[in-house]
C-alpha cells in the first residue's frame, strides 16, 4: 500500500506491499515504480526486503538499512528481485522547504551540491560509521509526522529532513568513486529528452517509434540499445506500459466510458487496447472496473 501526503516543496511516499511478481510485472503494475524523471530530489530508504533500482548505467540492488538518492531531472525506476515482503520511505523534496532557515539551508546546499556534483544519475548513497542505521529512525519519524498531523507537524519534517542531510553530508564515502564515472554521452541526453517527451505525450495516439525516432539523429539499432539501457524496457514496451498504467487508473477511479478510456490513454483501436490490456493485467478492462 502507498501513502501519499503533501508539505509545501515535500512529498513523502511510505510503501509496504508484497512482492508477487519479477522484474517486468512489478514494473509494469504500478506507475510510481517505471523509469520515470521528476522535477524534485528523491531520498529512498529501504526499510525491509530487496528491491531492484534502474538507472542508466545498470541495476543497482537495495537492501535493508540502504540509502539512494536520485538527484533532480535523473531518470530511474525500481523493481523487485524476488518474492518478498517490501517496506520503504520515499522523500521526495526541493530545497525550497528550507528557505526559512538560512543556515540550515547552506548545510543542505552543501550537501545537495556534493551529491550532483559528480553525477546527475541515481545511485545509492554509501555511508560510514554505520550512519545508515542511524538515518532508519529519522525516515520513519517523518512518516510519522504526516500519519499524526500533531502541532507543529510540518516544521517537524523539516528538522527531520535537515538532520538527514547533516547525516548524509558527515558521513558520504561516495565522492571519489563519482568522480571517476562523471560522464553522460550525446545519445543518452537524446534519449532523456526522448522520455521526457513519451511521459508528457503519451496519450496522443500519434507518438510512435517514428516520431522518437525524428527526435535522435542516431541509428535505429544505436537508439534502442541505449533506449533500453537507461529504461531496461523495450520503447514499445515503455510506451505502452505509460499508457496502459493511464488507463487502469481511470478505470479503477472514474466512469469514463472503456472506449474512451482507450482513447484518452493512447490507443486508437479498442481491440488492440483490450488485448494489450489483458496481456498486462491478467483480466479484462471491463473485469478490472468491476473488481473496484
Amino acid at each position: 500500500m502507498i501513502k501519499n501526503e503533501i508539505l509545501p516543496d515535500i512529498i513523502v511516499l511510505n510503501s509496504q506491499y508484497r512482492s508477487h511478481h519479477k522484474h517486468n510485472n512489478s514494473v509494469a503494475h504500478n506507475e510510481n515504480y517505471l523509469p520515470h524523471t521528476h522535477k524534485n530530489h528523491e531520498l529512498m530508504y529501504m526499510i525491509k526486503g530487496e528491491i531492484s533500482q534502474h538507472h542508466p548505467r545498470g541495476d543497482t540492488i537495495m537492501k535493508a538499512e540502504e540509502l539512494y538518492f536520485a538527484p533532480m531531472g535523473s531518470y530511474h525506476g525500481s523493481y523487485s528481485t524476488y518474492e518478498s515482503d517490501i517496506h520503504f520511505v520515499v522523500i521526495n523534496f526541493t530545497t525550497a522547504c528550507f528557505k526559512s532557515d538560512n543556515f540550515t539551508g547552506l548545510m543542505v546546499d552543501k550537501t545537495l551540491n556534493d551529491l550532483t556534483k559528480y553525477s546527475r544519475e541515481a545511485y545509492k548513497i554509501e555511508l560510514q560509521n554505520k550512519a545508515n542505521e542511524q538515518l532508519k529512525d529519522k525516515f520513519l519519524q517523518i512518516h510519522d509526522e504526516f500519519n499524526n498531523k500533531a502541532m507543529g507537524y510540518q516544521h517537524a519534517m523539516v528538522l527531520y529532513l535537515a538532520e538527514i542531510f547533516l547525516t548524509i553530508g558527515r558521513n558520504n564515502t561516495n565522492i571519489s568513486s563519482l568522480k571517476q564515472n562523471n560522464f553522460e554521452t550525446t545519445k543518452e541526453r537524446l534519449i532523456r529528452e526522448v522520455l521526457l517527451y513519451l511521459q508528457t505525450n503519451y496519450m496522443n495516439s500519434d507518438v510512435n517509434l517514428e516520431t522518437a525516432l525524428q527526435m535522435c539523429p542516431m541509428s535505429r539499432s544505436s537508439f534502442f540499445t541505449v533506449f533500453k539501457q537507461i529504461t531496461n524496457l523495450t520503447f514499445i514496451n515503455y510506451l505502452n506500459n505509460l499508457r496502459l498504467n493511464h488507463a487502469e487508473n481511470l478505470l479503477i477511479n472514474t466512469q469514463v466510458p472503456i472506449l474512451d478510456i482507450s482513447l484518452q490513454s493512447g490507443f486508437n483501436n479498442i481491440s488492440h487496447f483490450n488485448h494489450l490490456f489483458k496481456r498486462e493485467f491478467g483480466i479484462s478492462p471491463t473485469q478490472m472496473r468491476k473488481g473496484h
